[in-house]
């Protein structure tokens, strides 16, 4: 007797990390229009922070999923048998570890570095000095020199 084993190849997911394939070349973490590279980035206390990914089956049959992890917690997550996709915002209101993830089953297969967040306070705006600005007083010293000299005459 002969027996024959087949083995099914799992599915394995694999995050693009093209930026080019990506809507105006922004993928991954978008901050002011600007995708940022993994790594440390300081970001304005209540601004926006975009995301983009895209992950692909590369392996056989089956579902793979992709999440974004903020601080170790799943707070976004899609699946699918070929590309799975997530986007969305984040306001950041407080420092923050964000991670892109990506696998099948109970299996991580990839991921797309670390950004390490830090939230500054916004830089308040300068009010105006009280120095004497001589651009208003020119017009009224030339004014006042053309009355002299007529009252001269």
């Amino acid at each position: 007797m002969t027996w024959t084993i087949t083995v099914g190849k799992e599915p394995k997911a694999v995050i693009l990390q093209d930026l080019t394939i990506y809507p105006d070349g922004l993928g991954g973490i978008i901050y002011n229009g600007k995708a940022l590279p993994p790594g440390p980035h300081k970001v304005t206390k209540d601004s926006i922070i975009e995301y983009r990914a895209l992950a692909e089956n590369i392996g056989g049959e089956g579902t793979i999923w992709l999440r974004l992890l903020v601080d170790g917690q799943e707070v976004d997550r899609s699946e699918d048998s070929k590309i799975a996709g997530i986007a969305g915002t984040i306001t950041a209101n407080a420092d923050m570890t964000i991670k892109f993830e990506a696998g099948h089953n109970t299996t991580s297969d990839d991921d797309w570095g670390i950004w390490n967040i830090t939230v500054t306070e916004p830089v308040p705006p300068t009010p105006p000095t009280e120095e004497f600005n001589w651009l208003y007083a020119l017009p009224i010293i030339g004014v006042l020199l053309l009355a002299l000299k007529k009252r001269r005459r």
